[in-house]
């Protein structure tokens, strides 16, 4: 397998793996929301579990270690945004930092395998890094590297710490560069839930202009738009007045009208469902070339999510109402 492949495999096995952590933690526990502060209560749990790094790379632990790490790197990645590597140059161990003193912990390191499957040791060799944005000048990041070392020097929090860091570091090169934002990065799902999409400058922006151009939009289109379920109605009868089909609500004529009633749709299930908010996917495969299906609405739990574009599509595909059983599903 190249590096490209081991880290793919890497970052592919992260959410079953970070599912099993949850279970673990049980039901009481803080969920993994890939918070800073998450990290902090993580670390004392590991510190409770483990007094050594060499308890914590025993073979038997792996799996807990491994979990560990990934979540670690996740959390990270959401504030300096890059990739998952892996790192297989001969003294990969002894490269990472914070850097590891204890030869027995070397050892395990360098002749250990640390992917998902059970490979015999050292097979292939390397550990998965992160390789944050190049435009940032920060060196990759050994997960496992800040795990173990956090066990042997028990002092402070520096997982936090060095998550306050990558994100001052952001901080910094994003004000001396106004054009430039981190790649949005998206969490793995954890159990049933989703991932969780990493800040959009496309999607703060699109929210910012309708809070601006829904008062037009209304003017336009009058109507009593309260954000309510019978308002629902009469949004699916407005768009089935100008879209026969799916194809209309792609035509240039129809942008405007369409443009706000997704954001119309999605801002009722908002404010009047259950607890949830607007997140931005351009990676997710659809079944159409609009930019507007990647505007989607996902609760606060992240166990579910609605797509407005997607919901008015199939209504006009079909043609037949769904925005108000779409509106009240999401408020059960």
């Amino acid at each position: 397998m190249t590096r490209d492949d081991l880290a793919a495999d890497w970052a592919g096995g992260i959410s079953p793996a970070l599912t099993g952590l949850a279970d673990d933690r049980g039901p009481d526990a803080t969920p993994l929301d890939f918070a800073a502060a998450t990290l902090t209560e993580l670390l004392a749990d590991l510190r409770l579990a483990y007094d050594t790094p060499a308890e914590a790379i025993h073979p038997d632990q792996r799996p807990d270690l491994l979990a560990i790490a990934g979540y670690l790197g996740e959390t990270l990645l959401q504030v300096c945004s890059g990739r998952w590597d892996w790192d297989d140059e001969p003294g990969f161990a002894e490269r990472g930092r914070p850097q590891i003193t204890d030869p027995a912990v070397l050892a395990a390191l360098t002749e250990g395998y640390w992917g998902w499957d059970a490979n015999p040791a050292g097979t292939p060799p390397g550990i998965p890094v992160l390789a944050p944005d190049p435009v940032l000048g920060i060196a990759a990041i050994s997960p496992l590297h800040l795990v173990l070392s956090a066990l042997s020097d028990r002092g402070g929090d520096p997982w936090r710490s060095r998550y306050d860091e990558l994100a001052a570091a952001v901080s910094d090169y994003a004000a001396a560069h106004p054009d430039w934002a981190p790649e949005q990065t998206e969490t793995p799902g954890v159990g049933d839930c989703y991932g969780i999409p990493g800040p959009s400058p496309i999607l703060n922006a699109w929210l910012a202009k309708w809070d601006n151009e829904f008062h037009s939009w209304a003017e336009r289109y009058p109507g009593d738009w309260d954000f309510g379920g019978e308002s629902l109605d009469r949004l699916d009868d407005l768009v089935a007045a100008h879209a026969t089909g799916p194809q209309d609500l792609d035509a240039p004529q129809n942008r405007f009208l369409i443009e706000g009633a997704v954001w119309y749709l999605g801002e009722a299930q908002r404010r009047g469902g259950r607890p949830s908010r607007w997140v931005y996917r351009d990676w997710r495969d659809m079944p159409t070339d609009s930019d507007l299906a990647h505007f989607e609405l996902q609760s606060s739990d992240n166990a579910a999510v609605s797509l407005p574009y997607i919901i008015l599509s199939s209504a006009a595909e079909d043609q037949d109402r769904k925005s108000r059983r779409k509106f009240d599903r999401w408020r059960s």
